[in-house]
């Protein structure tokens, strides 16, 4: 057996409003997305924003349905939104925030397992980094520079393709 260790290095801020402006702005856009999230069974409202390098933001939010597994969270449908664009400029970064009286500002919203995926999958189609923002302005807000991070061990193309 051979141990390995696997870490890496995020950013963590007590409140989103430490950010960098352009980070705050993004997690914002994020926020606005949250408000248009249909979410009547869990009453968590999701909102996610992609910003592509050539400025354009693209805004998702999850909806939820009375049969659950047929909903999407905000995260898929803003990366699914971008992936209908015919000119696509590279992602340089998505915020993901959520609306809920529930909700503690001591912990930062996090993707889910199948959003994570669907985030590695988009970032290793970019070719570049995929900057992730997760939080909200007035809560506990972490930045990370790739979304790999969250799901180092993801299952990728190569192990379909023959080879």
């Amino acid at each position: 057996m051979n141990n390995q260790l696997h870490s890496f290095t995020f950013s963590s801020f007590e409140r989103g409003e430490q950010l960098p402006d352009e980070l705050i702005k993004l997690l914002r856009e994020a926020s606005q997305a949250a408000g248009k999230a249909y979410a009547p069974y869990s009453q968590f409202h999701v909102g996610a924003a992609l910003e592509l390098v050539d400025g354009t933001i693209i805004h998702g939010c999850n909806q939820e349905n009375a049969s659950y597994p047929c909903g999407i969270c905000a995260e898929r449908a803003a990366l699914y939104a971008y992936g209908n664009k015919t000119d696509k400029s590279p992602i340089k970064r998505i915020a993901i925030t959520v609306i809920n009286q529930n909700f503690t500002a001591h912990h930062a919203p996090t993707p889910c397992g199948l959003c994570r995926q669907v985030l590695g999958e988009f970032e290793m189609k970019n070719k570049a980094q995929i900057q992730l923002i997760l939080g909200t302005e007035y809560g506990k807000t972490l930045v990370f520079e790739s979304v790999s991070d969250l799901l180092p061990f993801a299952f990728e193309p190569e192990f379909l393709l023959n080879q």
